[in-house]
């Protein structure tokens, strides 16, 4: 058939931003997860929502990586750099830290995502996408809180709102109520190395990174761990 028939009887792609910009089911909870590009960011914005007529909820979670990371920290071919979605320009960073700051982001996520040994000791073309993050993800988010992003607003996005997103109970720091408590230091500096890792997989991209702010254990379920 000629060319000319086949472009113009392609189906035309729809994006998928674009299929969920518009929520209709009522009731309904919508979690737009793994987002990294400035491009992203304003179509998910609350405002651009009739929440009030369709009782639907958004919410809007980024990944530790994209935060921190840009394509010009690739340069050195570091496997534990190749992620999924890959890492943007700095300026889809400086956007999507403008969105963590005025609530377009409700949600931070470690992507925790552990990748044996020769999956990352090998070319870059080669390996696996994937890093670890659990135990760098507070230090991470310390190290980069200014005056238009605080503490509280971190334990927010941590804690409290992946649970009202989820339907989760949110405990209660009161008298007579079960203790389920992180404990932290917000100032302790440090440099975060390999033993700090309980994992078996040790793909973190943040070895030998300067973080600042520390877990020093939980009280949870009547046990008190301290690291």
């Amino acid at each position: 058939a000629p060319r000319a028939f086949l472009r113009r009887n392609r189906p035309r792609r729809r994006s998928r931003y674009r299929r969920i910009s518009r929520p209709s089911l009522p009731g309904r909870s919508w979690q737009a997860a793994s987002l990294a590009a400035l491009r992203r960011a304003p179509r998910l914005d609350w405002q651009q929502y009739p929440f009030d007529r369709v009782k639907s909820s958004l919410s809007n979670t980024w990944w530790l990586n994209h935060l921190f990371f840009t394509d010009t920290d690739i340069q050195q071919y570091d496997t534990n750099l190749k992620v999924t979605p890959p890492l943007r320009t700095a300026t889809d960073r400086e956007a999507l830290l403008k969105a963590v700051a005025d609530g377009t982001v409700d949600c931070i996520a470690s992507h925790h995502f552990p990748q044996n040994w020769d999956s990352k000791t090998c070319e870059f073309e080669y390996a696996r996408e994937g890093m670890i993050g659990l135990e760098s993800l507070f230090g991470v988010l310390g190290s980069m809180v200014n005056d238009e992003w605080s503490i509280a607003a971190l334990v927010e996005m941590l804690t409290i709102n992946p649970r009202k997103i989820f339907g989760i109970e949110i405990p209660e720091i009161k008298e007579g109520a079960p203790a389920c408590i992180t404990l932290f230091n917000t100032d302790e500096e440090y440099i975060f190395d390999e033993k700090m890792i309980r994992s078996k997989s040790k793909n973190s991209p943040f070895i030998g990174k300067k973080l600042k702010g520390k877990v020093i254990g939980i009280i949870n379920k009547g046990k008190v761990e301290l690291n």
